[in-house]
């Protein structure tokens, strides 16, 4: 029995400070972003979900909150295991205060960073794909739409695809993206990525511009 996961990430984030916001409450969407959030809706709109998911970070809320307009029967499950990766180092702060040789290594090979105050990229895997596998044996045969963050995302599609966690930077996972895992019990047997907004297409701009104006 094929259930099938979509991974979501929340919409863009009104930060005009430019900070590493991180786990910290209150960082709402932007304009753009609630435009990423209708789109993510439509797109829905013709997929009959059984459940929604979502970390309970407010952009996440937002974002998933938006997918109710045209499938009020369903509610929202939250769950702390969806959140973002949990950094302490860096977050309320801006990405030039940061030590640049830590960075070089967070980026080209974060399970070798061993500090306290950063979450591993395989507990991160971990906690996400506990989760993952819950809903899966929840809502099995089901189509799941689950909101989060981009290292989340990223971290437990690699783990399923089985795939070397140092590769969490290269993974493409943009604002409003969604990844979609095909699971036969709890293996994955089929992975897909797609963007429906801005970035990905030039369609979205002539349709929308004048929402963004």
């Amino acid at each position: 029995m094929k259930t099938t996961i979509y991974l979501v990430r929340h919409g863009e984030v009104k930060n005009p400070d430019k900070l590493i916001y991180g786990r910290l409450p209150r960082f709402s969407l932007d304009k753009r972003g609630f435009v990423q959030a209708e789109k993510l809706a439509e797109y829905f709109k013709k997929i009959k979900l059984d459940a929604v998911y979502s970390s309970p970070l407010l952009r996440s809320r937002q974002s998933a909150r938006a997918v109710l307009k045209y499938q009020p029967e369903l509610k929202i499950h939250y769950s702390k295991k969806l959140l973002e990766i949990n950094n302490k180092i860096w977050e309320g702060i801006v990405s030039t205060e940061r030590d640049p040789k830590l960075v070089k290594i967070y980026r080209d090979a974060p399970t070798k960073i061993k500090t306290n105050g950063l979450e591993s990229a395989l507990d991160l895997a971990k906690r996400m794909s506990e989760k993952i596998n819950q809903i899966i044996n929840k809502h099995k045969g089901g189509k799941i739409a689950i909101f989060s963050h981009a290292d989340s995302i990223r971290a437990a599609t690699l783990y399923y695809e089985k795939k070397n966690l140092d590769l969490l930077h290269e993974k493409i996972c943009t604002n409003a993206s969604i990844t979609t895992l095909v699971f036969n019990g709890e293996k994955l047997v089929k992975s897909d990525y797609k963007e429906i907004h801005p970035r990905a297409e030039e369609s979205f701009w002539t349709k929308t511009k004048k929402e963004l104006a």
